[in-house]
């Protein structure tokens, strides 16, 4: 007999019903941690918690599958250009974050 696994949703939904938003940073992160479903989902609800913060982290994982799948010889200099800029930018900002969160403030 094969076990069934459940999915990201369902392991969010077993409590109550969360939002799309929820499951979907749930499953962003599951395939970008390689994680099971029971941890992404953990994950997703723990950050749900801190509201706007959890939605921007969605939104920069769903950005971030967007960029991936881009093919960058279709794009003018100029957007490669301002992609590169943007990006750079926030990945600076998060590491500098971190670091200040990482000497706990």
């Amino acid at each position: 007999m094969m076990a069934v696994r459940a999915t990201v949703r369902e392991h969010l939904n077993v409590i109550e019903d969360s939002p799309d938003w929820v499951v979907s940073l749930g499953e962003m992160i599951q395939k970008l941690d390689v994680c099971s479903a029971a941890i992404a989902a953990a994950r997703a609800k723990d950050l749900s918690r801190l509201g706007e913060i959890g939605r921007a982290l969605e939104g920069i994982v769903g950005g971030w599958q967007v960029l991936r799948s881009v093919d960058f010889n279709k794009l003018s200099p100029m957007q490669r250009e301002t992609i590169d800029l943007v990006v750079l930018n926030i990945v600076e900002g998060i590491q500098r974050s971190s670091q200040i969160l990482s000497k706990g403030g």
